[in-house]
């Protein structure tokens, strides 16, 4: 937490009046030497529940739990965060739900430090992490199409418009993750895909087979041009 933030939210709480469930900061990224290696977009003074939703469903701002402040009757009428392995896309969920009563303020000044480095959960490539990972994708996709269709939207982005991006955010996060698709992962992935998204049986078997063998495609073309990179290096 870097200064002004404890003032900038007392500020806000008095220039609101505490209306707000959920307020939140600025973010930036440092790493493990506490350099500042990237800035978040920032996000507007407020914006309703389903705005939120629809930049981050489009990959166009990102958030993350640190960077919020939340009311704590707010945190227990909604039941808290959502239960996801790793308790990853937990904090996404949570700020969408917090924030559907009145919407999200942010606060003007402050800014809280992220840290990512090598040794964060994020960073972690084996089997067992992305399968964990994967549950926690349905269990927000899932989730995040049952608030959709159970709670008002504005004129745009509507239910509609809403359900489709989670949908095409699901296979872009899905085939961006570059890891092989195994059974054990296509018996979780079908459920969600022929219940939630309406893809039937053969079309969403016929999808991960696609995306199977992009990813094998990929394996290849690298493979190829590190063996090409050696042979280069050997003949100088």
């Amino acid at each position: 937490m870097m200064p002004k933030c404890v003032s900038a939210f007392y500020k806000a709480l008095e220039k609101t009046k505490r209306i707000y469930d959920i307020y939140r900061f600025k973010t930036s990224i440092i790493n493990e030497k506490d350099q500042v290696i990237e800035l978040r977009a920032p996000h507007p003074r407020w914006e309703p529940w389903y705005e939120s939703a629809y930049f981050s469903l489009k990959n166009l701002r990102n958030g993350n739990q640190q960077e919020l402040v939340f009311r704590l009757e707010a945190f227990k009428q909604i039941g808290g965060f959502l239960d996801l392995s790793l308790s990853s896309w937990s904090d996404i969920a949570f700020a969408i739900s917090c924030a559907t009563r009145a919407g999200i303020f942010t606060m003007k000044d402050g800014c809280i430090q992220m840290r990512m480095s090598s040794t964060n959960i994020s960073a972690k490539r084996d089997k067992t992490t992305y399968h964990f990972k994967l549950c926690a994708m349905v269990g927000y996709i899932n989730w995040l199409i049952s608030h959709i269709e159970e709670t008002d939207c504005g004129t745009f982005p509507d239910q509609t418009v809403l359900i489709k991006l989670a949908i095409r955010h699901f296979f872009h996060k899905l085939i961006s993750r570059q890891a092989w698709i195994s059974w054990k992962d296509v018996k979780l992935i079908m459920p969600l895909m022929q219940e939630r998204f309406g893809i039937k049986n053969t079309e969403a078997l016929g999808r991960l087979i696609y995306f199977n063998l992009s990813f094998l495609a990929e394996e290849m073309r690298l493979l190829i041009r590190s063996c090409m990179r050696l042979r280069m290096d050997s003949v100088t």
